[in-house]
Parts: structure tokens; C-alpha cells; sequence
């Protein structure tokens, strides 16, 4: 098994069980929102250093504008879910560095 296999297997196993723990603590909507923001951050750096193999492109200010619409809508669909009694920075953090990217 290749090594960026097996660390890629691991760090979905890690996304699936800080779901499963930080759930209940930040909320489905929450988390959602913070999971997909790392998403489409590292998608933004792996396109910049080409590292899936694929050309490198530049982030650019479209892309960056893409980015930041994705984001606010992100917030604006789930705002419903947001409640300050449950939100947790812990948990948020947690979403961001371990999600499913």
C-alpha cells in the first residue's frame, strides 16, 4: 500500500470519528459549514501547488471571490442551525482541519 493511500484512509477515519464526537457538541449545520470550508480551502491549495499531479493553476481573484461566495452562502443556508449554546471553537476547529478533504 502506498503511503499517501494509507495516510488518506487515515485521515478519513479521523474525519468520521470527530463527526461522531463533535456532532452533538457543534450542531449538524455548524459543523457542515466549517468541514466545507476546509474542503474547498485545500482545493484551493492543491490546485495552486499541483499536487494530484495536475497542472498548477494560480488563485486568482475569480477563484478567490468563488471562495468567499461559497462561504457566505454556506452560513446563509444553514443559519437556522446556528445557537450560541451549543457552539463550541474546539469542535469547529476540529471540522476544519480533519475534514473530508
Amino acid at each position: 500500500m502506498k503511503p499517501l493511500t494509507l495516510l488518506a484512509g487515515t485521515l478519513g477515519a479521523s474525519f468520521v470519528a470527530m463527526q461522531t464526537y463533535f456532532m452533538p457538541i457543534a450542531g449538524v449545520a455548524l459543523f457542515t459549514v466549517a468541514s466545507r470550508v476546509e474542503q474547498t480551502t485545500i482545493s484551493l491549495l492543491v490546485n495552486r501547488f499541483g499536487l494530484t499531479g495536475g497542472e498548477k493553476s494560480a488563485i486568482t481573484k475569480r477563484r478567490v471571490l468563488t471562495f468567499v461566495i461559497t462561504v457566505v452562502e454556506m452560513l446563509v443556508s444553514s443559519w437556522y442551525g446556528f445557537t450560541m449554546s451549543n457552539f463550541s471553537l474546539l469542535a469547529i476547529g476540529l471540522a476544519v482541519f480533519t475534514g473530508p478533504g
